[in-house]
């Protein structure tokens, strides 16, 4: 069979692939796979791969029809922007500024900026972002609260017998709480280190992935940051740890080693 033929086929079994998925709904992928692997021979491989790469063309031709067909009568075979790429990018500002006067007076003026600004317009359509971050970030810290006093709460509790032996030998009600405290705040910021070289990590991958044109430019190690983070943490082991570390402390030698807990 010569390319030509081939070509006429495949063409023919496409035609049959899209009038049988318009009939029954069913997908063209149902018809086109067996048919070029059963009657022309190609490879199963091969076979999907042109599937696939018709089922994304029909539905960017439908697609592109749809949003079309919305517009109104005005807007259609318009363009709304187009894309120039500069050779030096210390010429972008300079170009940007030629290309706004030259349409100045004109009925439709343009508005040139860098492919990141035009992305980060999209994300100031939803709002004030850094409030909605805030909002989350002050639930996660406040659950983390939360189940870090109970934890704490409870290890206390397991370990009350230990505190009157720790009494008995002479440690004082003082001594004992700033143990405990001081247990809680060194794994408070263990816990913050390495969350911060975690998010360290995520972030330089969203960054260098397409996503990352819809970041502004963000310093994966910021000192200022990571200060935070661990400050972070650190109150929040002292808040979770001081109520159950001071219960601890006041608890009476005879009671604590009377303890089954």
């Amino acid at each position: 069979m010569t390319a030509l033929d081939f070509t006429g086929a495949v063409w023919i079994l496409s035609f049959l692939a899209g009038f049988l998925g318009a009939l029954t709904g069913l997908g063209g992928g149902v018809v086109v796979v067996p048919a070029l692997t059963l009657a022309l021979g190609v490879n199963i491989k091969y076979a999907i791969g042109a599937s696939l790469v018709s089922v994304i063309a029909t539905s960017s031709g439908a697609a592109a029809a749809y949003v079309r067909e919305g517009l109104p009568e005005s807007r259609k075979g318009e363009v709304g922007t187009f894309d120039i790429l500069c050779d030096n990018a210390l010429l972008v500002p300079r170009i940007a500024k030629t290309i706004d006067d030259e349409f100045h007076n004109a009925p439709v003026q343009t508005r040139t900026e860098s492919e990141q600004a035009f992305m980060l317009s999209f994300v100031g359509m939803l709002g004030n972002v850094k409030l909605f971050l805030a909002s989350i970030c002050a639930a996660v810290m406040f659950t983390i609260l939360l189940v870090s006093g109970n934890t704490m709460a409870m290890s206390v509790r397991e370990r009350v017998r230990e505190v009157g032996v720790l009494k008995t030998l002479g440690f004082t009600g003082g001594n004992i709480l700033f143990i405990i405290l001081g247990e809680a705040c060194a794994i408070s910021i263990a816990g913050g280190v390495i969350g911060f070289l975690l998010s360290t990590m995520l972030t330089g991958g969203v960054q260098s992935s397409p996503a990352g044109m819809f970041l502004p430019p963000i310093n994966r190690f910021d000192p200022s940051v990571a200060s935070v983070c661990i400050l972070a943490a650190l109150a929040i082991g002292l808040v979770s740890s001081f109520i159950p570390a001071w219960n601890a402390s006041r608890t009476n030698i005879v009671e604590a080693l009377r303890s089954t807990d």
